[in-house]
């Protein structure tokens, strides 16, 4: 069982009545009769403002239940945190800025023998249908910077409008679920290890790549398209690097739920990751001290 609780607008529309200028009606209380004088009118203000007053609690209620409920698919993990002043109180070996594609296995990964905190801008993507449904993929691109958006607009210095994502887990919560290993001529010139690289790919295939059984008819076309146009051969399903046309893993499973990097914090040591959310980095500071 998910929650799909919108605590932000819950939370905007309580202030919004607060500040409204105008009187309770019969639409927002039902069956109110005529206000006739002073003291019905005080009556009608003393309910709008306790209806605004729970409904604030209510907000807090629920979104406190989402952090510490047990197994709760908001926060899904013990060590996601929206608790800036308890996640200060601890030191760490590894402050990672942005909880995103590279961020989410690069925290799992130093958790292991380091105490790690990730700062991360953005929110949850858990019970979020925006992000794990996969018929509602796009949605988010249509609405950047909008009040707590997934995605957020940026303008490239070539001029071009493209969108970052904002919320736990990175790109891999706002595109199209693509997944691909890199070439191994890429990883020769990087210098990599050629062994450790594929261990890492089958680390995150296991929990962020699916064969699909079936492609949309939009995969279809595409791959239909590729092939007459002369993009050979055709590979069939591989997940590796080729010329030509392929059918690749998806971060979609077969039942249409988005998978992201932040799924990957399932690998970290639960007791040396904090993950602090919506928090940015104003600063960086270097220290040439010893044992900086």
């Amino acid at each position: 069982m998910g929650y799909e609780v919108d605590l932000p607008n819950l939370e905007t529309y309580a202030k919004t009545l607060l500040e409204a200028p105008r009187e309770p009606s019969e639409e927002t209380f039902g069956n109110a009769e005529t206000i006739e004088s002073d003291v019905s009118m005080q009556k009608q203000r003393k309910g709008r403002d306790k209806f605004i007053k729970d409904a604030s609690k209510m907000a807090n209620v629920i979104k406190e239940k989402l952090i510490n409920s047990s197994g709760n698919p908001v926060f899904p993990y013990p060590f996601i945190t929206l608790d800036a002043e308890k996640v200060a109180a601890r030191k760490y070996d590894y402050i990672i800025v942005g909880g995103g594609t590279a961020g989410c296995p690069l925290a799992a990964t130093l958790s292991q023998k380091h105490t790690v905190l990730v700062l991360e801008r953005g929110g949850s993507p858990y019970g979020n249908s925006e992000i794990e449904n996969g018929d509602n993929f796009g949605n988010p691109l249509n609405e950047p910077d909008k009040y707590s958006s997934i995605a957020q607009e940026v303008l490239t210095e070539d001029g071009l409008k493209l969108a970052r994502a904002r919320v736990l887990g990175g790109g891999t919560a706002i595109n199209a679920g693509f997944y691909s290993r890199a070439s191994l001529g890429f990883i020769q010139r990087m210098g990599w290890d050629e062994k450790l690289v594929n261990e890492s790919f089958l680390w995150v295939e296991k929990v962020n790549a699916f064969k699909p059984d079936h492609l949309s008819r939009w995969s279809t076309a595409l791959k239909d398209a590729l092939l007459e146009v002369g993009v050979l051969p055709y590979n069939g399903y591989t997940m590796d690097h080729v010329e030509g046309t392929k059918i690749s893993a998806s971060t979609f499973d077969n039942h249409g739920k988005r998978h992201t990097a932040a799924d990957l914090l399932k690998y970290a040591n639960p007791h040396n990751i904090v993950v602090l959310l919506n928090a940015t980095a104003s600063r960086i500071l270097f220290s040439s001290s010893s044992g900086a």
